[in-house]
């Protein structure tokens, strides 16, 4: 249910002079939403009727905010029907689109690892994980180079492309980057939306001293949990992913993993076209697996390489391929292996079922490839979650 204007007074988040009886414009009964502390979405049910026929909703921005914000302004991406159809809108030059978001949580899509230069501290590098600090950021669309204000909305006919450049810092080497120290690498990253293809990700980071590569996430993709099964093409089998154990699953020597709603309509992948390069050229135990996490609601999907040491002029890179897909016959229909009934084993117990993929490695790839979207809409917004730190 949501607040009425009366109780957000009441409460200490809203001012008492948004009522009608102190001039304000706001009846005591209407409903608000507040979003303060609410920065990527919002989804309320605001009617849920009993009665067949038409039914009318009011959406308005008030002008009025909760009491610790600092703004007033709102963006409106979507209204859907319960059924999750897109509302028809007969207010010319104006189009929702819908957006269906696959994460419920903000995280990287592209490198955290473990450095530890000579004369540092070993620790965490990365666009999200600190000692990471961006010196240009460049946006063209179709090609161009464009220059967007906040607030700006751009829609792409092809590819939209953004290129960030950091400098990379360590806390032992003259305080880090909060004290302005000598970098201890340079990174380029490009995020391109692709149409046709997805979210693109490639990243190059030169180093410019000696050291050693610990632990390593090269590429990594965050979806709900509410993407509740998975495997990578190298397992033998499908995965649940609701154990809430940080448990490592579908672990193989592959190129390509994906989660996907047993009982819905969404998927995700993560393909990666030059997968030894991206691992440094050598195969290990743990390279690629899918994550059930245990103190947030994400299921993940890591690529990791091996601790290597390196000397100046070392480059590490990774070229990344994120694609989201909605299936309206059923995500488990499409993507689900069949277990064949005279598989050897299938009645075996504690043996696994080796089940065969619906569809080919290629085909799947291909499938997955032609998903972007309709309209690059939901891909920019899917871009800016990916550099929402920025």
């Amino acid at each position: 249910d949501l607040s009425t204007a009366q109780d957000l007074v009441d409460s200490g988040i809203l001012d008492s002079s948004a009522l009608t009886a102190n001039g304000g414009n706001l009846d005591p009964t209407d409903r608000v939403i507040d979003h303060y502390s609410q920065p990527h979405r919002e989804k309320i049910t605001t009617l849920s009727p009993t009665l067949a026929g038409t039914h009318t909703v009011r959406i308005e921005v008030t002008g009025y905010k909760n009491s610790a914000s600092s703004g007033t302004r709102v963006y409106l991406t979507g209204v859907t029907t319960h059924e999750g159809d897109q509302v028809p809108l007969t207010t010319p030059g104006v189009q929702l689109v819908k957006v269906d978001e696959f994460s419920s949580s903000i995280a990287a899509q592209e490198y955290a690892m473990t450095l530890n230069p000579q004369g540092g501290v070993s620790e965490w590098y990365g666009n999200w994980h600190g000692q990471d600090v961006d010196t240009s950021f460049e946006i063209l669309v179709d090609g161009s180079p464009v220059t967007l204000n906040n607030g700006d909305i751009v829609v792409p006919n092809d590819s939209l492309l953004i290129i960030r450049k950091s400098d990379g810092f360590n806390s032992g080497i003259d305080g880090g980057a909060a004290s302005g120290a000598t970098p201890i690498a340079k990174t380029t990253v490009n995020y391109e939306m692709k149409k046709g293809v997805g979210l693109d990700v490639s990243y190059e980071i030169e180093m410019l001293t000696s050291g050693t590569l610990g632990k390593s996430y090269s590429l990594m993709e965050s979806a709900s949990k509410t993407l509740d099964k998975g495997t990578t093409l190298g397992y033998g089998q499908d995965v649940v992913m609701l154990h809430y154990d940080n448990s490592h699953n579908a672990i193989s020597r592959s190129n390509l993993a994906y989660l996907w709603e047993e009982n819905g309509v969404k998927a995700s992948m993560l393909y990666i076209p030059e997968i030894m390069e991206t691992i440094g050229g050598e195969w290990y135990d743990d390279n690629l697996y899918l994550e059930d996490r245990k103190n947030d609601d994400l299921n993940k999907i890591y690529l990791t390489r091996g601790s290597v040491s390196y000397a100046p002029g070392h480059k590490f890179t990774a070229h990344g391929i994120y694609v989201g897909k909605v299936f309206p016959q059923g995500a488990d229909s499409v993507l689900a292996r069949v277990y064949p009934a005279d598989e050897p084993g299938n009645d075996v117990p504690g043996v696994p079922n080796t089940g065969v993929f619906r569809l080919s490695n290629e085909a799947t790839v291909s499938l997955f490839a032609t998903i972007i979207a309709a309209s690059l809409i939901g891909t920019i917004l899917l871009v800016y979650k990916v550099l929402i730190k920025i």
